[in-house]
């Protein structure tokens, strides 16, 4: 059998060569750059603008609603990295309701906190996205049926110093040799860069305009970095991504309310111990 980075390129060749999408460029082994796919994928320009409008945002100090589709800003202490405010929010969707199946997706990136799994909610909830996340599946999965996405991750830029440090996706949690694909949304393109391991050889560094896509395996992943940096001093219109993988680690609903109740406790305690330190001050 052909390797994934092979029959990941024939995929995307055959809908160049049927006029599905506009170009498909290798920029290394087992990463391609696809112009156009998101028209292949029924998604447009106003998704991002939909789904800004359309669901609830938790920001500074708000409370996330466990399961419920839902953004959640970089002001807010679950998506914070390292106590940094990030300058961009998130939205998660799994496949299958965490209400019913009483357990998420856990896909465990650089930075990622625990206390943000709460806000992954069904795919099926969101009816702005599900025609694409079914159009994908339809295509990868006619490929190779280990590739079918079952969590999705949705992000928007807050303005031009947004951007997503030079990193490789953490693969514990995905499916092996399954695929990576982000998508870029929104008005405007961004700025992908990829590069090696590392970080001597420069792949690729060049705006990716909405409705194209940057697809790796999870090989390539392995072999490189990418990221999507900052574009101090410029006005930049709505942005983001979507992107797509395949996840094999679940978390237990009722684990993560024990994890939260334990948190609260040792919190509750340390408030406790503090005032009792400043009551001995004032004494």
């Amino acid at each position: 059998m052909a390797s994934p980075a092979a029959r990941m390129i024939n995929m995307f060749q055959q809908l160049e060569q049927s006029g599905e999408v506009d170009e498909v460029r290798e920029i290394a082994e087992g990463v391609v750059l696809v112009r156009g796919l998101g028209k292949y994928l029924h998604l447009d320009r106003e998704v991002q603008r939909q789904l800004e409008t359309s669901y609830p945002v938790r920001r500074k100090d708000d409370e996330i609603v466990w399961g419920e589709a839902q953004w959640v800003e970089g002001d807010n202490a679950a998506l914070m990295y390292r106590g940094r405010e990030l300058r961009r929010g998130n939205m998660w969707f799994q496949e299958g309701d965490p209400k019913v199946l009483k357990r998420f997706l856990r896909y465990d990136y650089p930075g990622w906190q625990y206390r943000v799994l709460p806000a992954t909610s069904d795919i099926n909830r969101c009816p702005e996205l599900k025609p694409t996340y079914d159009a994908y599946n339809a295509l990868v999965t006619s490929a190779d049926p280990t590739w079918k996405a079952n969590h999705v991750i949705v992000t928007h830029y807050k303005d031009a110093e947004a951007m997503i440090g030079m990193h490789s996706d953490r693969t514990r949690s995905i499916v092996a040799e399954s695929l990576i694909t982000v998508v870029k949304t929104g008005d405007v393109g961004r700025t992908f860069r990829i590069t090696s391991l590392d970080g001597e050889t420069e792949l690729f560094n060049e705006v990716v305009e909405p409705g194209d896509a940057i697809v790796m395996t999870l090989e390539a992943n392995a072999r490189t970095k990418h990221g999507v940096p900052e574009l101090a001093g410029q006005v930049v219109a709505p942005s983001g991504s979507i992107v797509f993988r395949s996840i094999k680690e679940w978390y237990k609903w009722e684990d993560l309310e024990k994890r939260e109740e334990a948190k609260k406790r040792k919190h509750d305690a340390e408030e406790e111990q503090q005032q009792r330190e400043d009551l001995k001050r004032q004494a």
